[in-house]
């Protein structure tokens, strides 16, 4: 499908301009012909049967989150024999294009941005949705009167826990859904499985990236870059940024832990833990390869054990199975972003 051109109408919308394309979708900043208000309209690219499935679950999802941190959809329209969503336009620009021009944040700013991340993921945790794929790509900033509002956007790959609903049948078991470095271990292994804690990881590896301007795990490949999450292999924060509250640093090396069991139990917790200064345990120690050079005294601590067999058991193989390209390939693709909306549905 062209681009839609300025003047044309969608609707009861007249296109104004093109905000952003990602590799399915495209997304317009209109205005309604009869009472003149600016909106954002997600359109998208290709008559795909699955996609086509994740737009209206992003629609349905986010119309019934109304909260001030995430991307209000106001409506589902018809565009050429396709879904469109037309969701409130945000004036500012994504977290991920603020980040790539200005570097990381001072925690005095980082702070309080990351405090209404946190706020518009507990709604959506209350309402029974995780979001699965939390990134700085997918968190716009609106410009108010106090600073900037986060507001998070792209449903896509929501999953709704509440019965009685679609829970799952969008999302087939032992299939990978996400973004990798934001990616819980669990959810490379089987998105349909994970829970909250999944949300919460991506939430911590978003604030290291916040505040050090970088991601804590790295790996040249998909199978390193999983490598090194099951091995704890990153920087703590507070090396890479001194200036940063030592309880804060825990808390996120905590947070973006391999194990769900050794993370927070849920994203409420972690807030909890970052701006009240309560006393945070600190996450185990990185587990040691027995064969390795580092391996001293006893073995490693059975739950190290578990993650190790849990990797070479199922993760591992897994990986084999939907095959390393292309994983790496995804990881490779631009998200796309843009005002009012990710165009990548």
């Amino acid at each position: 499908m062209e681009p839609f051109k300025p003047g044309q109408t969608l609707g009861p919308y007249e296109v104004i301009e093109l905000l952003g394309e990602g590799a399915m979708a495209r997304v317009y900043k209109v205005r309604h012909r009869e009472t003149e208000e600016l909106f954002a309209v997600k359109v998208l690219m290709h008559l795909r049967g699955d996609l086509v499935d994740r737009l209206l679950q992003e629609g349905r999802v986010q119309s019934r989150l109304s909260h001030p941190n995430i991307v209000a959809v106001v409506e589902i329209i018809q565009v050429d024999g396709l879904p469109a969503l037309v969701m409130e336009y945000i004036r500012g620009r994504s977290l991920e294009a603020v980040l790539r021009e200005k570097g990381p944040l001072p925690w005095k700013i980082a702070g309080p941005l990351f405090a209404q991340i946190c706020a518009g993921v507990e709604a959506a945790h209350a309402a029974e949705v995780l979001h699965r794929d939390l990134k700085p790509g997918n968190i716009l900033l609106e410009p108010g009167p106090h600073g900037y509002v986060p507001k998070i956007a792209d449903f896509g790959i929501a999953k709704v826990l509440a019965e009685g609903e679609a829970r799952e049948g969008r999302t087939r078991a032992r299939v990978k859904l996400g973004t990798p470095g934001y990616m819980a271990p669990e959810q490379w292994a089987d998105s349909a499985s994970v829970d909250a804690r999944a949300d919460l990881f991506a939430l911590g590896v978003i604030l290291y990236e916040l505040l050090a301007g970088c991601l804590p795990y790295e790996g040249s490949g998909a199978s390193q870059l999983l490598k090194a999450i099951w091995d704890g292999r990153f920087v703590p924060l507070i090396e890479r940024v001194p200036s940063v509250p030592e309880s804060v640093s825990v808390a996120v090396s905590r947070a973006i832990q391999a194990e769900p069991p050794h993370r927070f139990d849920d994203v409420t917790t972690f807030r909890t833990a970052i701006f009240s200064g309560m006393p945070v345990e600190p996450p185990p120690p990185r587990p040691v390869d027995p064969d390795s050079e580092e391996a001293e005294g006893p073995p490693r601590r059975a739950g190290c054990v578990l993650g190790a067999i849990v990797f070479g058991v199922v993760v591992l193989p897994l990986l084999v199975m939907f095959g390393i390209y292309q994983a790496e390939r995804f990881m490779r693709s631009s998200a796309g972003g843009a005002s009012g909306a990710s165009a990548t549905p």
